[in-house]
């Protein structure tokens, strides 16, 4: 067997190529080739730091570190701004330490679609700064609403103004103090998910959703009201009947129930119900590109199925 005198190298590739081939490696996981060379890390750093997915405690002192260096570091190989003009989405749980929600934030102001799963207890000053900036200007958000300080629990913050995706995470009905009706002034919103907490004595499912209704913005197409506790739909349930007419459209077309505690069916009724895993739901926040679908596409799909099967129906 003879060898090539002249063995074939990647560096013989037209930029154009050798760049797309890098780029699909890093599209799928394997960061290592940008230590190939500097050209080639040129190339992956744009696909590796596009969708920053955040989940633990040491992801989230990672890439805080690497921010530090970028921001601080006259050794950087990468400028100062870099992770503001690469980072498009950006998913922050609650195992990322909450002081350094904040300063990752801060660096990364050009999110198109941020989502913050934190608990209450991540609330802090130094994040009511960044969230009450002008910095950040998403068209995708999830948030709780601890995560603005209380005098400005309010959708005429910056943050919200570009908006046409939001979902309003772990509100509790009497909850937190939230000035509901500026909901009214995010004129570019068309789809809103609640994940809210209620058992009242005095307001029952329906007067919550239509409550809210009555406030959201005109361009809104899709409402998702997630009901949390499995209870709420077994039959004897004070709550059922209101849930089971807002899963029919009945109240209004818009409107999708969706459910995401894991388990059998409760009752035959719930089987409709659009169910999500925990790890679906953040799979469509985090990882936008790889994602199967997410909360937005399933209760589009289901608002659909809802009207072709009354239109056969009649």
């Amino acid at each position: 067997m003879t060898s090539l005198a002249n063995p074939f190298s990647y560096a013989d590739l037209p930029n154009d190529v050798g760049r797309l081939i890098f780029e699909l490696l890093a599209e799928d996981g394997v960061v290592s080739c940008a230590t190939v060379s500097k050209r080639v890390r040129s190339w992956v750093e744009r696909v590796i730091y596009r969708e920053v997915f955040l989940v633990t405690t040491e992801m989230g002192a990672l890439f805080h570190r690497t921010v530090q260096e970028i921001e601080t570091s006259s050794s950087s190989t990468k400028p100062k701004g870099f992770l503001a003009s690469r980072v498009k989405s950006l998913f922050v749980q609650w195992g990322v330490e909450a002081t350094l929600v904040a300063p990752i934030l801060e660096a990364c102001t050009g999110v198109t679609a941020l989502a913050l799963y934190i608990p209450d207890t991540h609330a802090n000053p130094q994040l009511w700064v960044v969230t009450t900036s002008d910095e950040l200007a998403p068209t995708s958000l999830a948030i709780p609403g601890s995560a603005l300080p209380e005098a400005n629990r309010d959708f005429l913050q910056p943050i919200f103004r570009h908006l046409t995706h939001l979902e309003l995470l772990w509100e509790d009905e009497e909850g937190l103090d939230v000035e509901w009706e500026t909901l009214r002034s995010l004129e570019h919103l068309t789809h809103l998910s609640v994940d809210m907490q209620f058992d009242s004595e005095d307001d029952t499912v329906l007067d919550i959703v239509e409550d809210l209704l009555g406030i959201c913005p005109e361009s809104v197409r899709v409402f998702i009201f997630w009901v949390v506790f499995s209870a709420y739909f077994e039959p004897d349930s004070e709550h059922f009947e209101g849930i089971m007419a807002l899963h029919r459209g009945e109240v209004d077309k818009r409107v999708v129930v969706g459910h995401s505690t894991p388990g059998p069916d409760l009752t035959e009724a719930r089987s409709g119900i659009m169910f999500m895993t925990y790890a679906d739901i953040i799979a469509g926040w985090g990882r936008p590109s790889k994602a199967r679908e997410t909360i937005w596409s399933r209760a589009e799909d289901r608002i659909e199925r809802r009207m072709n099967d009354r239109a056969n129906a009649t």
